[in-house]
């Protein structure tokens, strides 16, 4: 702490990790006061020590170990925007007894060393994924859809105080348990699934596609949750687009405003999906000082589904 506390980048303190004890809860209470800005703690899976103190969250959706996960990406649309919270994922063993304000800084499970091979806790996720289709490819991209999906998910039911992603930098070896997204270390080169996807999923203003299904159309108006997360109002023009098999069936553009670190609710019509193929619908966000940034759904129509 000495060495830290005037370091601009901290804003939390984290005693541990994932650990139920009581332990680092007294460490947290003796230390506290040392901090005159009294910034709040991470005490991992022990109690909050304070009111403001963080509860820390790892809702895993695709938890599993010797079986693929039956998680399917399509009921993020029924779960409750809060995690540990009754019909919702839960991701410490410990109830949120004081309403602590919550951060979720683990959440994906399909970890893939930086070759692509899945790590040792994902491999039963991916054959039962992709099946013949279990390439390295394959993997990356489904990777990064579905780790921006679930950014997606957390960001805009705004009950989370903060969506950090794991691991930003960390070891990638074979049998190795997780990963970071890097495919070449020393040049500092990120996979390009991720980079696209999850980069464009953590943008502080964004237009969510708020549609998770994956083998069917939507069947009412599509909801959008635009939002900002900065300090000022953000005039924001989106474009939405439909395509089918990579044609472009359908396309609008629009101007809204959304308040700062506040969300908009909006709408667009859903085009004719009764042709059998594989749809891709897009909300990109632009904005001054913000790169423009996509939220991304696909889904497949089949003749079985007319």
């Amino acid at each position: 702490m000495r060495h830290r506390w005037n370091h601009p980048s901290v804003v939390i303190w984290d005693a541990q990790n994932e650990s139920k004890t009581e332990e680092t809860g007294e460490a947290i209470r003796r230390v506290r006061d040392l901090d005159r800005s009294r910034r709040p703690w991470d005490n991992g899976w022990g109690r909050p020590q304070d009111p403001l103190d963080v509860f820390e969250c790892h809702p895993y959706p695709f938890y599993s170990k010797d079986r693929p996960s039956e998680f399917r990406i399509r009921r993020l649309g029924e779960l409750p925007g809060k995690p540990n919270v009754p019909g919702g994922l839960s991701g410490n063993p410990l109830p949120n007894e004081g309403d602590n304000p919550i951060i979720i800084n683990e959440y994906g499970w399909l970890w893939l060393t930086r070759d692509g091979d899945p790590c040792t806790l994902s491999q039963k996720n991916y054959e039962g994924f992709l099946g013949d289709r279990n390439t390295a490819e394959e993997r990356r991209r489904l990777y990064a859809r579905y780790l921006a999906m679930m950014t997606e998910f957390w960001r805009s039911r705004r009950q989370t105080a903060g969506v950090m992603h794991f691991c930003g930098l960390g070891y990638s070896r074979p049998n190795g348990q997780t990963s970071d997204h890097f495919i070449d270390l020393r040049r500092l080169i990120l996979d390009p699934y991720f980079q696209r996807f999850v980069g464009d999923a953590f943008a502080p203003v964004l237009a969510v596609v708020d549609f998770w299904e994956e083998t069917a159309a939507p069947k009412a108006p599509l909801r959008l949750v635009v939002l900002n997360d900065r300090d000022h109002p953000a005039a924001v023009e989106l474009q939405i687009r439909w395509s089918r098999d990579g044609q472009i069936c359908f396309e609008e553009r629009r101007e809204l405003s959304v308040p700062p670190c506040g969300a908009e609710t909006d709408s667009c019509a859903v085009p004719d999906c009764s042709l059998p193929g594989t749809y891709e619908i897009s909300a990109v966000t632009s904005v001054a000082g913000q790169s423009p940034a996509r939220s991304y759904r696909r889904f497949t129509v089949t003749e079985n589904d007319q």
